[in-house]
């Protein structure tokens, strides 16, 4: 009996093993984040404390997971400072959006469609993996206390083991009205920005040569402010390459709300952006981001990291020709750290999203996106799509063409060719033939007589035009030499007539 026991132990530990497949993610819903996913600066009463102030307007109280120096320390680095580098770039396109759709809620409908549930994002964000091919190779959770939409995390051996296969990758999205994204198009906007660039880069990155040693290949480390701006501005651009309209509008707003946070308070600041966004809990949400920090979230400043995902955008849109793109894939790269790892990155192995299977089709598309945005000219010729291009090739070569045509009216023949006396004034190093009407007037050939008078009176006229006819040959090949393949031409003489001199016979 103890033996069978055990016979249907192991059978049913092999059983679970079968049913949990690496070809399938695995999609759950939690109540709470777990802790070793939530960052130093991410608060832990955040729910409670924004019904706090929704409800009765008291300023919150954050209760963060970091000590007070850890917090400190991130926000004084260099990536926690607030920059105003593209503040007219952000209030431009917030003013633009404004004029256009009204508020920002509007604006998302009309770019990402209609609120959905986290439970019919579900079957979309299946069948995105399944496009992508990486089914199974992440797990996915829904949350509803997340500070942000949505969070790749890894988790794994330390990096000077690299080993790939002991990496876990697990993507965290929220589950609530700030959720910006989660919409019946928005999602999969989503999913370009958190698997589509975060996931690919960072699985690519583990298969590199430099990804245990950065500093042997004169590469930035990975909390550097260049390859945050980087890797938080490409998954910004791929967040709208399928949005419906790609005007930069959440990223510009980010970017006002911190510079706007060194002179306004916490709830100054949330009644400014009801001119942009008269949601309150998103509001609510990008004045948290930026003031979480702070022990007194009334104070002036705050946290600027948030500004990479707009400042990084147009770093991008703004060099999209001198960008490679399949090789920033190669792993977590500067935009300026790219021609460097050019000859060592192992491109063999590397997986790409959808979107950049078409390397021409997806820079058209940021074209037209930095365009709409105003990050570029638009009457820069670069944005010109190649059918548009090649379309005006062709009409400006059929008006050569019809030009062409019409100048060689009026000649024995309408077709360009090298036996037409225009096509030779047009080769070079070939002299232009004289025209048959400024030769001297040749007299006609009299009418034949039957008489034997007659014969001999024309057998005289034919000799003496014969002799002039040599004579005039004579002068043509002392002053003009007009030869096409070796041959001197007898119809440069006289069309009008068909004489067979010796002179031009042995030329």
């Amino acid at each position: 009996m103890k033996k069978k026991k055990k016979k249907s132990q192991k059978s049913g530990r092999s059983k679970v093993r079968i049913r949990i497949t690496p070809n399938r993610t695995s999609i759950k819903t939690y109540d709470a984040t777990p802790k070793r996913f939530v960052s130093k600066i991410d608060p832990l009463n955040l729910e409670e404390q924004k019904q706090r102030f929704l409800k009765y307007g008291l300023v919150p109280r954050f209760e963060l997971r970091g000590s007070p120096d850890r917090i400190q320390d991130m926000i004084s680095a260099k990536r926690g400072q607030i920059r105003f580098q593209y503040l007219k770039d952000a209030k431009r396109i917030l003013d633009h959006v404004y004029e256009k759709y009204g508020t920002g809620e509007d604006f998302l409908y009309k770019s990402f469609g209609p609120r959905i549930s986290a439970s019919q994002a579900t079957p979309t964000l299946s069948e995105y993996l399944k496009l992508n091919m990486v089914d199974g190779m992440l797990s996915i959770g829904w949350t509803k206390d997340l500070s942000c939409s949505g969070r790749m995390s890894m988790t794994g051996p330390n990096t000077k083991l690299n080993k790939p296969e002991a990496r876990r990758f697990s993507l965290w999205l929220k589950d609530s009205v700030d959720n910006a994204y989660l919409r019946e198009g928005g999602i999969v906007c989503l999913a370009d920005h958190e698997i589509g660039t975060h996931f690919f880069r960072s699985l690519n990155d583990g298969l590199q040569p430099w990804y245990s040693n950065r500093d042997r290949f004169g590469l930035r480390g990975v909390k550097s402010l260049q390859l945050l701006e980087t890797e938080e501005g490409l998954a910004t651009v791929n967040t709208h390459i399928q949005a419906k309209v790609p005007l930069l509008f959440m990223p510009a707003l980010v970017y006002y709300t911190s510079c706007k946070a060194t002179e306004m308070t916490f709830e100054e600041l949330y009644d400014h952006l009801q001119h942009y966004v008269k949601n309150p809990e998103q509001r609510w949400k990008h004045v948290m981001r930026v003031k979480r920090g702070l022990e007194n979230p009334n104070d002036l400043g705050g946290y600027g990291k948030d500004q990479c995902y707009f400042a990084g955008a147009v770093e991008v849109l703004r060099n999209i020709e001198n960008i490679d793109f399949q090789l920033l894939y190669a792993g977590k790269l500067c935009l300026d750290e790219v021609s460097r790892v050019k000859r060592i990155a192992r491109m063999e192995c590397i997986k790409l999203p959808h979107f950049l299977q078409n390397i021409e089709q997806y820079k058209k598309r940021l074209r037209y996106m930095a365009q709409i945005n105003g990050l570029i000219p638009k009457e820069d010729s670069s944005l010109r799509s190649p059918r548009s291009r090649s379309r005006k090739c062709r009409k400006a070569s059929s008006s050569s063409m019809s030009s062409a045509s019409t100048t060689s009216a009026g000649t024995n023949s309408s077709t360009h060719n090298l036996d037409s006396p225009h096509s030779l004034s047009r080769l070079p190093g070939r002299i232009t033939p004289i025209p048959p009407s400024s030769l001297p007037p040749l007299r006609p050939t009299p009418p034949k007589c039957g008489s034997p008078t007659r014969r001999l009176l024309d057998r005289r006229a034919q000799s003496k035009q014969t002799l002039l006819q040599t004579d005039i040959s004579q002068e043509l090949t002392e002053d003009i030499h007009i030869s096409v393949d070796g041959h001197l031409r007898k119809n440069d003489i006289d069309n009008s007539t068909n004489v067979n001199h010796p002179a031009i016979a042995s030329a």
